[in-house]
């Protein structure tokens, strides 16, 4: 919980140095796609997490589309709603940033660093352009990658890689708790507003 509070603390600053910040229809957009991938995510996390097959399976039919979901269809739409957030009142404009690193760079660089930095762009790459093998009978991950035009490698255990995607899957609910904390009225507002 305490990046949830660090993180609300960090919005509800913003608000009140601010207050003409509007939340947008696509900001509600992208909230609510991040709400309904999350709510699927969810789901699968419970039904197949424990399925006891072989590595190899695992890993295609539950670990690659999973990590790949929870980057993709929650946070990218998450931190998509936080930098329209901020464009706002940046002297930037950040309302063209759409694909995950430059989203990413934004809220690190706008004070959102509580686990976003942990997200590993490389590996979410690696997938989405087949640079992806099993070896060892699955039970070792190898993502390539390529990083200022060499192409590079990183290699998880199927521990690792479980571990890496209950980690975003962590960061996912404290961002999207954040966000609704924030959206959401608090008892003395609705209080005030009658």
């Amino acid at each position: 919980l305490g990046d949830v509070y660090k993180r609300q603390g960090r919005l509800t600053a913003i608000a009140s140095q601010h207050p003409d910040i509007i939340i947008s229809e696509s900001m509600i957009e992208h909230f609510l796609s991040a709400c309904s991938t999350y709510s699927q995510i969810t789901s699968i996390i419970n039904d197949l997490d424990s399925i006891n097959e072989s590595d190899s399976i695992k890993n295609r039919l539950y670990r690659i589309p999973t990590y790949t979901s929870i980057v993709e269809g929650c946070l990218t739409n998450l931190f998509r709603f936080t930098v329209l957030l901020i464009d706002q009142f940046s002297v930037q404009d950040y309302s063209a940033q759409r694909k995950l690193e430059p989203l990413r760079t934004v809220l690190i660089k706008n004070g959102f660093s509580n686990g976003i930095e942990s997200v590993d762009v490389k590996i979410r790459n690696s997938i989405n352009h087949g640079g992806v093998i099993f070896r060892e009978d699955g039970r070792v991950i190898e993502f390539h990658y390529m990083e200022n035009s060499k192409s590079l490698s990183k290699e998880l255990t199927v521990y690792e890689f479980d571990d890496l995607i209950n980690r975003m899957y962590d960061i996912t609910s404290a961002v999207l708790l954040s966000c609704l904390l924030y959206t959401s009225p608090s008892p003395r507002d609705a209080h005030e507003s009658r």
